[in-house]
């Protein structure tokens, strides 16, 4: 979003766009004061009321942007646009979810045009996050939670004696071998982690890679056999 605001990107008016803040909005697009929505904010949303310090600040910053230094925002622009690379190398252009996935392809698009091989990437992502429901098009907000919910189901299997069942045994085996084939054994490129919150192309460090490890542990060390007939498996 920096790199957008800084570059001043505007889409082309379409029929589409101006159909959309048709519906969109209670009032004439042009005639919305765009700068004091930012302080409009519904007593539902706003858990911390905006301070006199920070209404100070949002002030500075549009003072600035009115004559922002030429070479400190190409400079801005610059480092904004190589961490968008850096993200879509390490996610394979899923990105943390679809709505900085979005936004880092029309950068993607912007800074390298069209056919880049960027651009395709990203567009060819896009059906990661969509699916059809009853109400129309839809969008998930990640490409999905697998890593996650498996970590948790083992967890589950083993804390409740479960997963010593003979009942359950293929499961927690299964479960097993998922966990062992969605950890990150290689670094990423730009940071390091261990499991993902969905799948191993999605790479993004998570709070998940607790749960995979935890899960893959209680395993090992509370029902052996279970891991002894996962390894003799592989």
């Amino acid at each position: 979003m920096g790199y957008l605001y800084g570059v001043r990107f505007q889409m082309q008016e379409t029929e589409l766009v101006l159909a959309l803040r048709e519906e969109l909005y209670t009032q004439n697009y042009h005639s919305i004061d765009w700068p004091a929505q930012r302080s409009y904010v519904h007593e539902v949303d706003l858990y911390t009321p905006h301070s006199m310090l920070l209404e100070g600040v949002y002030a500075i910053l549009d003072t600035y942007e009115q004559c922002a230094f030429p070479p400190l925002r190409r400079a801005a622009v610059r480092r904004s646009y190589e961490l968008v690379v850096l993200e879509d190398e390490n996610t394979d252009c899923q990105d943390l979810g679809p709505v900085n996935k979005m936004m880092n392809q029309i950068v993607r698009m912007h800074a390298e045009g069209r056919e880049s091989e960027a651009y395709r990437k990203h567009y060819e992502r896009r059906h990661d996050f969509m699916w059809l429901g009853k109400e129309g098009m839809m969008m998930c907000g990640t490409n999905g939670s697998q890593l996650w919910d498996i970590a948790f189901m083992g967890q589950a299997l083993i804390e409740t004696g479960l997963g010593e069942e003979e009942e359950f045994r293929d499961s927690v085996v299964r479960i097993l071998k998922w966990l062992d084939h969605c950890q990150i054994r290689e670094n990423p490129k730009h940071f390091k982690s261990a499991w993902p919150f969905s799948m191993k192309t999605q790479g993004g460090p998570e709070q998940s890679a607790v749960d995979a490890a935890k899960s893959k542990l209680l395993v090992v060390c509370i029902a052996p056999t279970l891991a002894r007939g996962f390894r003799a498996g592989c």
